[in-house]
């Protein structure tokens, strides 16, 4: 093939001219079919008063190698483009927790750079509390993994915020690693404070009311009631459950004449 010409007539070229010369060369060449083929040279030049004068040839076809080698090139070149697009913050430690490699997803919640993360040096640092990385980190080395363990990381300016990290075993460049899945939830964790206030808000206005109220399904079966329904009946809510509210107010088995909600 033309590339094959070009590797040997550059090799030609620095051999005559004295220069030092691979004893190993990978190229493309042509079957006898006229197919292509990935072959390597070895090499075992010849002298005779220190002046070039042959060479041995060994030639190994190599095209299953080459194959193989383009099938992980394209699958770590999908890997990396994963690892790099993704949401959620990726990224890898040694056994020790000294860290390899990081997505830009892990830099934004904590508001730090690539050069603050790799200051840090060790994953370890990004935890909030000391002690709970003890107890994570434990609970992991007893299980092999961890999913979606809820707790508190650290951010640049020292405050935490809420996420969920997942830890996995994995080899990377031929060593043993973790990888970390960070998962920041702050938002979430904030909107979840704020319907729980919201809830206790409402249930202390409804426990205030002072008439007995009710919150009935579709079929009158009480699901909540307040205070002064208790008072009202001398019975507490939990007795009062799953019972119709004619059953509770007007000891019958069906709603009485003009009930409202029969309308």
């Amino acid at each position: 093939t033309e590339d094959g010409k070009k590797v040997f007539g550059e090799r030609l070229g620095k051999l005559f001219s004295g220069k030092k010369v691979p004893d190993t060369a990978e190229f493309k060449a042509l079957r006898k079919d006229g197919t292509e083929f990935w072959a390597l040279l070895n090499v075992t030049y010849l002298y005779e008063n220190e002046k070039p004068k042959g060479a041995r040839v060994v030639a190994y076809d190599i095209t299953d190698r080459k194959q193989a080698e383009e099938i992980i090139r394209k699958q770590e070149e999908k890997y990396r483009s994963l690892f790099e697009n993704i949401s959620i913050g990726i990224g890898i430690g040694d056994v020790k927790g000294n860290i390899l490699d990081f997505n830009d997803a892990m830099l934004y919640p904590g508001g730090y750079s690539r050069e603050d993360i790799t200051k840090m040096g060790n994953l370890s640092e990004f935890y909030y509390d000391p002690n709970v990385r003890d107890k994570t980190l434990k609970k992991t080395f007893e299980q092999g993994f961890l999913d979606e363990e809820e707790l508190q990381f650290k951010r640049k300016d020292g405050t935490p915020y809420d996420a969920l990290l997942s830890l996995r075993p994995m080899q990377h460049e031929g060593k043993s690693c973790w990888q970390a899945m960070v998962q920041d939830v702050s938002d979430r964790k904030k909107a979840e404070e704020e319907i729980q206030k919201v809830r206790r808000e409402w249930e202390s206005i409804f426990q205030a009311i002072g008439h007995p109220t009710l919150i009935l399904d579709g079929n009158h079966r009480l699901i909540h009631a307040n205070t002064a329904t208790e008072k009202a009946t001398g019975k507490p809510e939990k007795e009062l459950m799953g019972k119709t509210c004619y059953e509770i107010f007007h000891n019958t088995d069906e709603p009485p004449e003009g009930c409202p909600f029969e309308k």
